[in-house]
């Protein structure tokens, strides 16, 4: 009886398990934790920790007659120096930049209406004159160029917006140094070291308007990821 009994069971067993859909005998497998998100920032420092010196350039101040230190560096996709921040207020529509004792109504790029750009919302670095053995049309470069700017692990993104004086670096608008959380008045503002502009190169580097903010992170993010090798 006993071995009966045991065999019914085991039969019963079987019939049970084989009508069982597929989906309840299968194990989920466990998921992967999310990836951590990549550091551009970090990645983009160490990259551009020593400074191949762009040829034919020879190094810049970063005021009226300061001593000229600063080179501008060149890597594969980009030119970049690190420099102070100066606040640049010019086409600020906002009660600051209005305020500012050497401001001016227009910037060199215009926006796709003709009207200067606003430093006071709109991010943007400024570039000398042609100087110091730098040019930067002649290095590809224009108005609308997409630029990233790293200020203590922070990156935030505008473009090529002015042109300032021959001879100095290290000038952002009023917007940009919102953004990285520098003091932003043009009267006491700014910041006097620890500043990387980092301008990309090359085909697709240039904002189609350039008062478009948005389009100029886009691009930018995905430049920075690019240049640093982020995934």
């Amino acid at each position: 009886m006993r071995y009966t009994t045991v065999s019914a069971l085991v039969v019963a067993s079987f019939i049970a398990l084989a009508g069982c859909p597929k989906e309840s005998m299968s194990v989920a497998p466990a998921s992967a934790p999310p990836a951590a998100p990549e550091n551009v920032a970090a990645r983009l420092a160490a990259l551009l920790s020593r400074c191949e010196k762009l040829e034919g350039t020879t190094a810049f101040a970063t005021d009226k007659g300061g001593a000229a230190t600063v080179p501008i560096c060149k890597t594969e996709g980009a030119l970049w120096w690190t420099a102070d921040m100066d606040i640049d207020c010019d086409g600020g529509q906002g009660a600051a930049c209005k305020a500012d004792p050497y401001y001016q109504s227009e910037t060199a790029a215009v926006d796709t209406h003709g009207k200067p750009l606003d430093a006071s919302t709109l991010p943007f670095v400024v570039v000398p004159k042609p100087s110091h053995g730098f040019d930067y049309k002649a290095q590809g470069l224009k108005m609308g160029s997409v630029v990233a700017v790293l200020y203590k692990g922070n990156i935030e993104y505008g473009i090529l917006g002015d042109v300032g004086p021959a001879g100095i670096l290290g000038e952002a608008s009023y917007a940009m140094a919102e953004k990285l959380g520098i003091p932003s008045s043009p009267i006491s503002g700014g910041v006097d070291s620890g500043v990387t502009y980092v301008v990309f190169t090359g085909d697709g580097s240039v904002v189609t308007k350039k008062e478009d903010a948005a389009e100029a992170a886009r691009i930018g993010q995905a430049r920075a990821r690019l240049l640093s090798g982020a995934n």
